[in-house]
């Protein structure tokens, strides 16, 4: 490889804030593509899992994680009806998690239910009860149950929840009012929490994941006729590919790359990626991307009209970036020769070294 022109100085070094090994995770499933593809790269990447939810959903995942991921963990499972309406079931159940892994690091809640596409008028009170209690209630408790764990262990950790864009303002999907109007509180749930715990280490975040093709929404409508209305549902304009979309930002928010980051709301549609060599969430305009780049780290956070591919500046140096700006003023269409003088671009990013006590901020603010 050729030598770069602009070499990291001696004080930045490497720090790998994306690595999971042996991190505790105890996440909550229901067998789907997403949450079964999360859990595959979650053991990938070295966690110790335990699978909580509807053991004969979890069994084929647990089974496949076992057969077909060389190294990993063994993956506990543990049953717990989702639907439960006793607090003192979901603690009993976080209880068996932490005990089987002595410890948790982090809880992620990919247990959700949809529910059928249906107008509002025509929903249930069963089919109602059921979506708030396995999308709201049993969030609520085991987030409480973890919480208390945590503060009482003394370690702190991190909390992800996950959902679909119905439940945000972008989301608005017909015959998803239930679902949506559940989800929504877990907006709240995040922001409140987050506030309430980070005095004992504790992190709380959220994923509004865009749709794939086996959500209810693309099912309801006929796959022939999902994929053509994909450009109006769709920010990105194709659907979600549960293999590979969503695990990149689980795996950020569990990691130490996220350390500072709490009561967010990620919007992720697709297309989100993570090569493990880099992490980039693009959300219809606004993108937001670690990186380790030879000998650095690098967090990028760039706001503008466009959602830009940042693949190929992926190997420039991170400290003298003037020609990555000039590849963005390409897209941005500005005129001005000077890489810092587009209205439409702020860049700012930061270098950590390896104690984490010396940071590198450079703004390119206009």
């Amino acid at each position: 490889n050729k030598a770069s022109p602009y070499p990291v100085p001696p004080s930045i070094r490497r720090s790998n804030t994306l690595n999971l090994m042996a991190k505790k995770v105890l996440m909550t499933a229901n067998g789907d593509e997403v949450s079964r593809n999360i859990a595959i790269e979650l053991a990938k990447h070295g966690c110790r899992l335990v699978l909580m939810g509807n053991e004969a959903s979890l069994r084929s995942t647990v089974d496949y994680i076992r057969v077909s991921v060389d190294g990993a963990f063994p993956v506990e499972l543990i049953g717990a009806d989702m639907e439960a309406d006793s607090e003192e079931a979901f603690y009993v159940a976080v209880q068996k998690a932490w005990t089987r892994l002595g410890s948790l690091d982090a809880f992620v809640n990919c247990c959700t239910y949809q529910g059928k596409m249906q107008d509002i008028l025509r929903v249930s009170e069963d089919e109602f009860k059921k979506i708030t209690k396995i999308n709201l209630t049993a969030t609520w408790f085991i987030l409480k149950a973890v919480a208390s764990m945590m503060k009482e262990n003394g370690t702190g950790g991190s909390i992800v929840f996950l959902a679909t864009i119905a439940s945000g303002e972008r989301g608005l999907y017909p015959g998803a009012d239930a679902y949506a109007t559940a989800a929504a509180a877990i907006h709240q749930l995040v922001r409140a929490s987050a506030m309430s715990l980070g005095k004992h280490k504790i992190r709380v975040n959220m994923i509004s994941r865009g749709l794939h093709l086996g959500d209810e929404y693309p099912v309801s409508v006929g796959i022939d006729r999902a994929q053509k209305l994909v450009k109006d549902a769709a920010p990105l304009g194709q659907w979600l590919n549960p293999e590979t979309d969503i695990y990149s930002t689980v795996i950020y928010l569990i990691s130490d790359g996220s350390r500072f980051m709490t009561g967010e709301g990620k919007n992720v549609p697709r297309r989100v990626l993570l090569r493990f060599r880099e992490l980039q969430t693009i959300n219809n305009g606004d993108i937001q991307r670690t990186s380790k780049i030879r000998d650095t780290k690098i967090l990028i956070e760039l706001r503008t009209e466009y959602v830009i591919d940042l693949q190929r500046v992926i190997d420039l140096p991170p400290i003298l970036c003037s020609v990555m700006l000039h590849k963005l003023l390409q897209h941005d269409g500005s005129s001005s020769s000077s890489p810092i003088r587009s209205p439409k671009l702020s860049l700012i990013f930061f270098s950590f070294s390896d104690d984490r006590n010396k940071l590198l901020n450079v703004l390119f603010n206009v």
